[in-house]
C-alpha cells in the first residue's frame, strides 16, 4: 500500500513538474500578429528653428526631456536638473548634492513628471525617489532598489541561498539597466528596465545563458503610491535563444498612454502590451543596412572586450520613443552613424540617416517636435530642434 501511495504522489509530482517544464515561458510572444507595415507616403520633416542653449552651468554631459512643457537637462556629473522655456530662456535650476529634502546622492539617470504633478527622480546607485511639485520639489518617499527587494530578517541567509539557488521570479535578482534611461509612467506605475547578471544566471556565460534568455525578465514596475515593486514582466524573444549574443540584449520601451511598447537591440520588432500588461501583437520594419549575423560570445570578459567593436562594426536598433502622433526608433548602422525610423501608428512613414550622429527626439509641445543635439564643445552650446512632421 505505501509503495503505491508512493508510485502514485512519485507520477502526480512528476506530471505537476512536466506542466511546470512545458509551460512555455516565451508563449506570450507564440501565435503574435504582425501588424502594420511600410506607408505608400512617406511623412516629410521640416525643420523650423534652432535654439541655442549655453552649457556653462553644466558638465557638458546630461540627459534633455521635455517635462512640463518646459526643456529640462538632467546633469548626468552634477546634481542638477535645469529648466528653460522653449525659446531657450533659463527658468530655474534646483537640487544639489546631499541628504537634505532637495539634495541627491548622486546625479539623475531619469527626471520626468507623474500624472499626479509630482516629479519621479532615479540615480545611478539605485535610489528612487518622488519629488513634490514645482516649485517646492522636495522629496516625499524614497527608497534604495537594491535594499528593497530583501527581506528585514536572515538578510544573509536569504542571499546566500539566492546566489547557491537563483529565481528569475525573486525580485531581489535584478537591478536597473544602467545602459537604458527608459524610465516612464504607465497605468499609474513607472516602469524600466533591469538585468540580472547572477554568477549562476546571466546572459554571458554559456553555460547557463540558455536558461537566462528563457525565464529572465527585463522590465519592472513600481506603484508611485508608495514605491512599491508590483510587477516583473517582458521575458527575451526567441532571437537570443539560438546565438549567445549579450552585446545586443539591451531592451526599450514607451508608451502612448494606452499601450506599451518594447523593442531589443537585436530584432526590428517593437511588441505592443496593453493595459493589462497583455502582449498583443507586434510591427516593425528591417533595416537593411544592419547586419543582425551576430557572433556568439561565450564569457563576460570576452563579451566585455568585444563590446564597443561588435556594437560599431553590425549595428543595433537602439532607444523608441513615443510623442504627439508618431514613434521614433533609433538605429545605429555599422560604421556608427545613427538613422530614425519614425512610425504613424504601425506603419512605417519614415526611415533615414540622421546628418547629426546625436540628435535624439526629446519630446513634443503642440504643434513642435523637439530634438536635441549633444553639446559643441567648441563653443559650448547645446542646438535644441523644432520640427514638424508633415503627413
Amino acid at each position: 500500500m505505501k509503495r503505491s501511495v508512493f508510485i502514485l504522489l512519485y507520477l502526480m509530482l512528476f506530471c505537476v513538474t512536466s506542466c511546470i517544464h512545458k509551460t512555455n515561458v516565451k508563449e506570450e510572444y507564440e501565435n503574435l500578429e504582425k501588424l502594420g507595415g511600410v506607408a505608400n507616403e512617406e511623412c516629410n520633416i521640416i525643420y523650423v528653428d534652432t535654439l541655442k542653449i549655453n552649457s556653462s552651468e553644466t558638465s557638458l554631459k546630461g540627459y534633455w526631456s521635455i517635462v512640463d512643457n518646459k526643456l529640462c537637462f538632467a546633469d548626468e556629473y552634477i546634481v542638477k536638473v535645469i529648466m528653460y522655456d522653449t525659446l531657450g530662456n533659463k527658468l530655474s535650476s534646483f537640487f544639489s548634492r546631499g541628504r537634505g529634502p532637495r539634495e541627491f546622492l548622486s546625479p539623475p539617470l531619469s527626471f520626468f513628471q507623474l500624472e499626479n504633478g509630482n516629479y519621479f527622480y532615479s540615480d545611478r546607485n539605485q535610489f528612487l525617489s518622488i519629488v513634490s511639485t514645482y516649485p517646492e520639489f522636495e522629496k516625499l518617499t524614497e527608497i534604495n532598489l537594491l535594499r528593497a527587494v530583501l527581506p528585514l530578517r536572515n538578510t544573509e541567509n536569504y542571499i546566500n541561498n539566492l546566489l547557491k539557488n537563483p529565481d528569475p521570479e525573486d525580485y531581489a535578482m535584478y537591478e536597473i539597466c544602467l545602459q537604458s534611461r527608459d524610465f516612464m509612467e504607465y497605468q499609474g506605475s513607472v516602469l524600466f528596465p533591469v538585468s540580472t547578471d547572477h554568477i549562476k544566471y546571466n546572459g554571458y556565460e554559456r553555460d547557463f545563458s540558455r536558461n537566462f534568455y528563457r525565464g529572465a525578465y527585463n522590465i519592472m514596475s513600481i506603484d508611485t503610491s508608495n514605491l512599491c515593486i508590483n510587477r516583473l514582466f517582458c521575458r527575451y524573444p526567441n532571437v537570443y535563444e539560438s546565438k549567445n549574443i549579450p552585446n545586443f540584449k539591451n531592451c526599450h520601451l514607451a508608451t502612448d498612454g494606452k499601450f506599451l511598447y518594447v523593442a531589443f537591440e537585436a530584432s526590428p520588432n517593437i511588441y505592443i502590451y496593453d493595459e493589462n500588461y497583455k502582449m498583443i501583437g507586434y510591427f516593425g520594419e528591417i533595416v537593411r543596412s544592419i547586419n543582425t549575423e551576430y557572433p556568439e560570445t561565450f564569457t563576460y570578459e570576452q563579451s566585455r572586450k568585444l563590446y564597443k567593436t561588435h556594437r560599431k562594426e553590425y549595428g543595433y536598433y537602439s532607444y523608441i520613443s513615443h510623442y504627439g502622433e508618431f514613434l521614433f526608433r533609433e538605429y545605429i548602422v555599422p560604421g556608427g552613424m545613427k538613422g530614425m525610423q519614425i512610425y504613424d501608428g504601425h506603419n512605417l512613414v519614415c526611415s533615414q540617416l540622421l546628418k547629426d550622429s546625436d540628435f535624439t527626439v526629446i519630446g513634443y509641445i503642440y504643434p513642435y517636435y523637439y530634438a536635441v543635439i549633444d553639446c559643441n564643445l567648441d563653443n559650448e552650446e547645446y542646438s535644441i530642434v523644432k520640427f514638424l512632421i508633415e503627413k
